[in-house]
């Protein structure tokens, strides 16, 4: 070869590199794309839904403007917003905390896996190799609750083109099946997508190979790594040292005020890509469902597997933004019970690391920590998304380039705009974390009975609206459990009720806001319902399987085939 074509090698290397560099940054848009749809996913209803919740409690009657001072409050209390300074270990919790649990003390390991996935390829112990018969299949996600399976082939036939491998032996002089086992890898395709039929992006690749080598952009990694159920107060007292490395060496910033959006979240996992891909820009959601979703100590055994994950990782991790982060806070069980575990439950954690050289930018971080400090969403997280995704130089953050995405929330990487209050953000009346006042109501009998047996109608008239009545038994309320009032901001003259009532044949504990309505030419008093779901306050597993595929009534049905049978439940699912 001569020195010409050397250097015409050298020049179309080049220009394969860049090409390769813009169609990572595009497959990574798109990914975003995807990945975002977890967060809107979550609240498919609440778009529409949010301002009503507002609206109804804005058709009130004005207050009477002739009233004293004192007493002249009134609706403009929703546009205000005094934050939640919870205490971790308050006294209030303090007994229910066990940070010496550990589901995995004393576990002793039954099974010994005869088979390994090794560079793509199933791998068989070489001592069960000549006396077994195995086979694998893939196993692809369709739906959260199904699975498509592959047909099963011989491990040396070929290698499995997916995440998921399942792999079976069978003795070859019986036949009998003696060893199930499943493995997950990160299944790289030998051919990347594109987007070559796009000729927006052709032209911008061609544009992009005249750009010397020392201007091309430096796509950072993005890896969302989510607890399910994990206030920011829990993961503060449960994993000490994960948070203090992050701080620490990371330079992560913890936002103090999330507020949760919705009632729950949909359980997804996703393989996590870190140290995969070394020269393409990697986005990866990894969704821990039950780490901690059904016990409120169910994270303190796990604090130092994530603290050397982090440590393991942290040269491959300068060039990434990382969310540590979750969905909500822990929604049911003794803690969730008292006022402390109402916020928490509003109150998810999130920890955000942005790249290196982020880091340095002192205007840019100057907004992120104040950001931290402020009421915000996920709504706000995932307009971040967005913005990272669309920032197509990556060392600016200064030309947000929306697209035709429709954004919610405001991205963390610029002063937040106001006001910040639960209504101006979009977050439901119910889960709001702002601290209002709250007067228990204690009388008279007539009043909490009749907001009480209001609350349960309602909630049969869930069912009927979804057509369960003939699966699901009528509730009744528990009278001899007291139905729980308490009036919200009372000076504002809003009749604004919260109330938690219990009820029969299934025990559910169910609370939600209600508003009293007085007709002055009836002389009758009649309630609305302020919140958009009532949720449940207690375990239901087992009570609403007759129902299992509408998420809307599981918590509330009690499918008449389980009569008379135990009400006691460990968890959710």
């Amino acid at each position: 070869m001569n020195a010409d074509e050397s250097s015409d090698e050298t020049r179309n290397n080049k220009k394969r590199n860049k090409t390769g560099q813009m169609l990572s940054m595009k497959i990574l848009v798109s990914i975003f794309a995807m990945g975002g749809i977890f967060f809107l996913a979550l609240n498919e209803k609440f778009t529409s839904e949010v301002p009503s919740n507002y609206d109804t409690i804005l058709e009130t009657e004005p207050p009477d403007l002739t009233a004293p001072k004192e007493e002249k409050l009134s609706i403009n209390v929703l546009d205000s917003c005094t934050l939640p300074e919870l205490d971790p270990w308050d006294s209030t919790i303090y007994k229910y905390l066990n940070p010496e649990k550990n589901p995995l003390k004393n576990c002793k390991k039954k099974i010994n896996a005869i088979s390994k996935l090794e560079e793509g390829k199933v791998v068989i112990d070489e001592n069960f190799a000549n006396v077994s018969k195995c086979a694998f299949r893939c196993l692809y996600p369709k739906t959260d609750y199904n699975l498509v399976y592959s047909s099963w082939k011989d491990v040396n036939s070929s290698e499995p083109d997916c995440d998921i491998v399942e792999v079976q032996c069978r003795s070859a002089a019986t036949g009998t099946a003696f060893h199930k086992y499943l493995h997950a890898q990160i299944y790289a395709p030998e051919e990347s997508p594109t987007f070559l039929g796009d000729g927006l992006i052709n032209n911008e690749i061609e544009n992009l190979k005249d750009i010397p080598d020392t201007e091309l952009p430096q796509p950072p990694d993005v890896h969302i790594i989510l607890i399910d159920s994990v206030s920011a107060s829990q993961v503060f007292r449960s994993m000490p040292k994960t948070t203090h490395i992050l701080r620490e060496d990371y330079g992560a910033v913890p936002f103090k005020h999330v507020n949760k959006v919705g009632l729950n979240s949909r359980p997804n996992g996703f393989a996590l890509l870190l140290d995969k891909y070394p020269t393409k820009p990697k986005f990866s959601i990894s969704w821990m469902s039950y780490m901690a979703h059904d016990d409120a100590n169910g994270l303190y055994h796990v604090d130092e597997d994530f603290y050397k994950l982090f440590k393991e990782y942290r040269e491959k991790l300068k060039n990434s933004y990382i969310f540590l982060m979750s969905d909500h806070g822990h929604r049911f069980g003794s803690i969730r019970a008292t006022k402390v575990g109402e916020v928490e439950d509003n109150n998810p954690f999130l920890y955000l690391v942005v790249p290196e050289n982020k880091q340095n930018d002192k205007k840019f971080m100057e907004a992120l920590q104040e950001n931290s400090k402020s009421l915000v969403s996920h709504y706000d997280t995932y307009a971040t998304f967005v913005e990272i995704a669309n920032n197509s130089t990556w060392k600016s953050t200064k030309n947000l380039s929306q697209g035709e995405t429709i954004l919610h929330g405001s991205s963390f990487f610029h002063h937040l705009p106001n006001p910040r209050s639960c209504r101006s953000l979009r977050i439901p009346f119910e889960y709001c974390t702002c601290q209002f006042e709250k007067v228990p109501v204690v009388g008279p009998q007539e009043f909490i009975s009749g907001i009480g047996e209001f609350m349960v109608s309602w909630l049969n008239k869930e069912i009927e609206k979804n057509n369960a009545t003939k699966k699901c038994e009528v509730l009744n309320l528990d009278t001899r459990k007291e139905v729980k009032v308490q009036e919200f901001e009372p000076k504002s003259r809003l009749n604004i009720y919260q109330v938690t009532v219990k009820v029969n044949p299934s025990g559910g504990e169910f609370w939600g806001y209600a508003q009293k309505n007085f007709n002055i030419s009836t002389n009758t008093t009649s309630y609305t319902m302020v919140s958009e779901r009532m949720p449940r306050l207690n375990a239901y597993a087992g009570q609403s399987n007759c129902v299992s595929s509408n998420p809307r009534i599981t918590p509330i049905c009690y499918c008449k085939n389980l009569k008379g049978k135990p009400k006691v439940q460990e968890t959710t699912r």
